[in-house]
């Protein structure tokens, strides 16, 4: 449906249609130029003439046409395939790929006349296209709601079905989720629910690093179902020597107990660590009587200073995450009885404007210490940025990430959190930053992305600084809770800053960045820096490096330059202890790298083989959906089409065009004038 809208009189319509007549009179009418002019070409420039002069005035009008389209549009339904490795562990593996074969087939072709079906499949990540082959090491059913939250909004989602047993080994519980999600879930489940006779290790507690010199505890939770009156010897392995041993009494059918072992730490660097339980003639599954975990071992932990003006809420979420990494050692007090020694510190962490913040910094700056301002209390405190504004008002900022900050690696996953983190209040102004300060994190206020500084980071003169410019970071921690149930992402962006302010600067020639502990599910990347004796940055050397695992066996890899550095990915390395060798020039001399990667195995889907039904159907409860075996998947089919919520959305569609937007007046001038001006060029030469 078309409507014509006109913010101008009828009458200058009219007026429009009369200018043009009279102006093609003007020209053709009764003029002794047009004698010679046969009397139908004379016609065809009098219409010509009309149709131009017509057209142009009506392109100065100020009207519309506004098309109105209706569109339907099929509710969706989303198929999640389970494709990680345990799908296929069970005695129904058979049916399983039976059902992936047929069964899903019959579901996509009953339903897809009435449905727009979407196949989707999920383990450690999520993808769209592919068969599933069930070999995805974990399985993460947040992931997959994370996935469908963000790709099917604001769409006609009728409901999703997902085909899985239900073991989940990665990511919360997403029963929010699913209450939220605004279509019912329903699942297919798989596996056996059976529990059977079996000894297992299902978590090692342990440090990820320790100090040498010290002892750290590693505590073993064992659990045991239906061998009661069985005795187990657990032993605590280094390089297959034995280190620790208990004897485990089980003394219940579902029995559950946890051992805990003190260990030295006695060489410097990553040690590898296995617990292993006796296997018993009734078990079914002794993969998960072994479990290996590993510890790095440092020569010094980092000791970091936090004075706060008052006590505050943002100073206890920092001092809670730094004092859950073993890798920093924290002091904590209040400026005011503060001595003013900094020498024997790594990291001065300053939270809350007050006298002593601009003498602290000064004398961090006379010493070479680095720090960490929290809500600056003046606009020439931290070196680098200065405010134009009143430090008495404010505004509430949200955070937005840079994408092109290069200091320390983001994941994905933090990136995502910080763009729904909360508001902070930040000093109103406009912020002067120097050559030398980085953005991390930049304010949105309202729905408008600025360019103002929210946590930023600086090196002058070889010292590192940074400063978070707002206050209410304690709200973040509050949302990775609210989010995930734990405080991981929020405790990665502390670790992540301390970790850059505190390390002492390589002034090595040749620098290498590599994870030294991966699993074998992720993709191994290394990262190479090449300097000068003037430590200006080389970008045309060549860098190489030659991997050797256990066997001795020996792999070329050769590093590309980027622009900024060097880099290579290795992909995904089969678990093992790697060491390596990379070799580069600078000028005639030869530079040497080595070092030790882990690549770890992983075993989580092989250690538990009981299906979990009970997710599946809180996950169908919380979302109004059901749960159905592989063999009721018509009596499904049949729920699902008849469900009378479930259907398709007519909604309309209006656009708004002026006759200029329209092509076909543009080849309608063109016509009219030219056969205009080559009849009046053929007979009026003119």
């Amino acid at each position: 449906m078309t409507q014509f809208i006109s913010h101008s009189p009828w009458y200058i319509y009219i007026f429009c249609v009369l200018v043009a007549m009279g102006f093609t009179a003007l020209l053709y009418f009764r003029s002794k130029y047009n004698k010679e002019v046969p009397p139908f070409l004379l016609i065809t420039l009098q219409i010509s003439r009309f149709i131009t002069s017509l057209l142009v005035l009506l392109l100065l009008c100020d009207f519309f046409f506004k098309t109105i389209k209706r569109q339907n549009e099929r509710p969706l339904l989303v198929l999640a395939v389970d494709n990680s490795s345990s799908m296929r562990s069970g005695k129904d593996s058979t049916a399983v790929s039976s059902f992936v074969e047929q069964g899903l087939q019959d579901i996509k072709k009953a339903l897809g006349e009435t449905f727009d079906v979407s196949a989707v499949l999920f383990g450690e990540d999520v993808r769209m296209d592919g068969k599933p082959d069930f070999k995805e090491k974990e399985t993460d059913f947040e992931l997959l709601f994370q996935h469908l939250e963000e790709r099917y909004a604001n769409r006609n989602v009728g409901a999703a079905v997902i085909f899985s047993d239900g073991i989940q080994n990665k990511g919360a519980i997403p029963l929010s989720y699913a209450e939220r999600a605004g279509f019912p879930v329903y699942c297919i489940a798989s596996g056996d629910t059976t529990e059977f006779r079996d000894l297992k290790i299902t978590k090692v507690s342990h440090n990820q690093i320790a100090y040498l010199g010290n002892v750290f505890p590693v505590d073993v939770f064992v659990q045991a179902t239906q061998l009661k009156g069985k005795t187990a010897v657990l032993k605590l392995m280094q390089n297959g020597v034995e280190k620790a041993r208990s004897t485990v009494s089980i003394s219940s059918d579902q029995f559950s107990s946890t051992i805990g072992f003190t260990l030295n730490a006695e060489t410097i660097g990553i040690n590898v660590y296995s617990t292993r339980l006796d296997v018993l003639n009734e078990e079914n599954n002794s993969i998960n009587n072994t479990q290996e975990f590993v510890v790095e071992v440092q020569d010094k932990r980092q000791k970091i200073l936090l004075l706060c003006q008052a006590p505050h809420p943002d100073v206890n979420a920092i001092k809670e995450s730094l004092l859950g990494n073993p890798a920093y050692e924290l002091e904590t007090r209040f400026t005011g009885e503060f001595n003013g020694n900094l020498k024997s510190y790594s990291l001065l962490i300053l939270h809350g404007p007050g006298s002593a913040q601009k003498p602290l910094v000064e004398q961090c700056q006379e010493q070479g210490l680095p720090f960490l301002i929290i809500r600056p209390g003046s606009n020439d405190v931290f070196p680098g940025l200065r405010l134009n504004g009143n430090v008495n008002r404010y505004n509430d900022s949200e955070p937005v990430v840079n994408k092109s900050f290069s200091l320390f690696s983001i994941k994905p996953e933090l990136q995502n959190f910080l763009e729904i983190c909360p508001a902070v209040k930040c000093v109103f102004g406009k912020h002067l930053l120097s050559n030398s300060s980085t953005s991390l994190l930049y304010q949105k206020i309202g729905s408008v992305e600025t360019s103002e500084p929210l946590f930023l980071f600086n090196e002058n003169s070889g010292i590192k600084s940074a400063c978070f410019n707002g206050d209410g970071l304690w709200t973040w921690k509050m949302r990775d809770f609210a989010e995930h149930e734990n405080h991981d992402l929020f405790n990665e962006l502390i670790f992540a800053s301390v970790h850059y302010l505190s390390v002492k600067n390589d002034k090595s020639q040749f620098r290498l960045r590599y994870p030294k502990i991966i699993n074998e599910n992720e993709i191994v990347e290394m990262e190479a820096e090449v300097y000068n004796k003037s430590y200006e940055a080389i970008q045309s050397a060549e860098v190489n490096m030659v991997l050797r695992n256990s066997k001795k066996e020996s792999f070329n890899y050769s590093f590309s330059s980027n622009g900024r550095y060097y880099q290579a990915n290795l992909g995904q390395l089969p678990p093992d202890a790697y060491e390596f060798t990379a070799t580069s020039k600078a000028g005639n001399e030869l530079l040497q790298k080595s070092g030790k990667l882990l690549v770890r195995e992983m075993n989580v889907e092989k250690m538990n083989r009981v299906a979990n039904h009970g997710l599946l159907y809180q996950l169908a409860k919380r979302s109004g959906g059901q749960v159905y075996s592989m063999n009721d998947s018509k009596a499904l089919m049949k729920d699902l089409l008849g469900k009378k919520e479930i259907k398709t959305i007519t909604y309309s569609v209006s656009s708004l065009n002026r006759l200029i937007d329209w092509p076909l007046l543009f080849f309608v001038l063109l016509i009219t004038l030219g056969l205009e001006w080559g009849i009046r060029k053929r007979y009026l030469s003119i």
